[in-house]
């Protein structure tokens, strides 16, 4: 039954049109009430004019409201309103499915990573070792450390927040050195209004980190080669510890991983013109964290960012970052190492550099908080 039709309507619209009537009438007896009252000037212990005849009305109403709920037009009418919603959303689902990638190429980003690492067999350090020479690549890290101006104060790269924009406004106040938000590899190397929107730097947006989640050593070769001429180094993401990454097979649930993880590193390390950096966060067992950080500085990164905390350290109460277990990774490697954790003041920066030992410090929730952060005591 159509709530449009004309000779369906009519049973079910008097009871409702008494129903209207009737509550016109119970607000119009009641502003009159309050009239008669005042003009009568009853006793404040005198009931109002209105309270004798509420519950007339009041049982109008529901008397009206039992004959529209009784009849068997409301329920066939709101059964069919119903399956007509019902219907809607099912198509509605249906055609959301079923739409062309075209039309929303960001739907299935995190299903194309997860499918991107089955592709993949890793080999790891014992069957693709590293060719290049240890000493030579970390006279190289640090010759390109320098050239970067050896930045000290660092902005993190942050989803939907570390923006070209931002960028600019950290630099202004004392950022020396900025990250992409991480860039999904798989769907930025086959979309290009993926990139169009998600990639967008300027002449003065440097030196800048550009950097991806991958678990595919070929397809992250094939998106950090589109942004090697823009960008001072890649670095990849090893410390996303939501569980989008866990589903999507990477982030910091990579470090379960580190054959694919060496691949990643030393692939981008042969083949790409500019330099490739890791951040990852530490392990429960510190000597895992150590392995980890010695690997991917064996593996070809350049510099690497440390998160004190682990992957089950997050949400909006993570609890502390553990410092001295970033000392011990900066102890253990010969590149640049890049602390970060805890810092939400100037001041928590310097002792952060002084704690650690680190090269430099990187910030996020702290620059979100204060985007003059690094500013020191001449920000604005």
């Amino acid at each position: 039954m159509h709530c449009s039709s004309r000779g369906n309507l009519r049973p079910f619209s008097i009871p409702v049109l008494t129903l209207l009537f009737a509550s016109l009438i119970l607000s119009a007896s009641s502003a009159l009430s309050l009239q008669l009252g005042a003009s009568m000037r009853l006793p404040s212990h005198s009931p109002p004019f209105r309270s004798a005849f509420r519950p007339y009305f009041i049982s109008c109403v529901g008397v009206s409201m039992n004959s529209i709920l009784s009849r068997p037009e409301y329920h066939d009418q709101k059964f069919s309103i119903s399956a007509k919603k019902q219907e809607s959303r099912q198509g509605l689902t249906v055609k959301i499915q079923n739409a062309p990638s075209e039309a929303d190429p960001f739907s299935n980003i995190n299903k194309m990573q997860t499918i991107d690492s089955h592709a993949y067999v890793p080999l790891g350090p014992a069957r693709r070792p590293a060719t290049f020479d240890l000493e030579e690549h970390v006279a190289q890290a640090w010759q390109k450390w320098a050239e970067l101006g050896s930045p000290r104060w660092v902005m993190a790269p942050m989803v939907d927040q570390s923006e070209l924009a931002f960028r600019h406004m950290g630099r202004k106040y004392g950022c020396d050195l900025c990250y992409t938000p991480m860039l999904h590899s798989k769907i930025f190397a086959d979309t290009p209004k993926y990139r169009r929107e998600h990639f967008q730097t300027d002449d003065a947006d440097r030196p800048l980190v550009a950097q991806f989640c991958a678990n595919n050593p070929d397809t992250l070769l094939r998106a950090a080669a589109m942004v090697a001429g823009r960008c001072d180094a890649v670095d990849i993401n090893f410390g996303c510890p939501q569980d989008i990454a866990r589903r999507g097979r990477y982030g910091a649930f990579l470090m379960d991983d580190p054959d694919r993880v060496h691949d990643l590193i030393l692939t981008l390390k042969e083949r790409l013109p500019v330099p490739v950096w890791a951040k990852f966060r530490l392990l429960p067992d510190p000597a895992d964290t150590l392995r980890f950080a010695r690997m991917a500085e064996a593996a070809g990164a350049s510099a690497v960012a440390v998160h004190g905390r682990t992957r089950q350290q997050k949400g909006n109460d993570p609890g502390p970052a553990d410092w001295a277990a970033i000392a011990a990774v900066k102890a253990a490697l010969r590149i640049p190492v890049i602390a970060n954790g805890n810092v939400r003041t100037y001041a928590d920066a310097q002792a952060c550099l002084a704690a650690t030992g680190c090269d430099a410090v990187m910030s996020a929730t702290g620059l979100l908080a204060m985007p003059a952060l690094f500013a020191g005591p001449a920000r604005p």
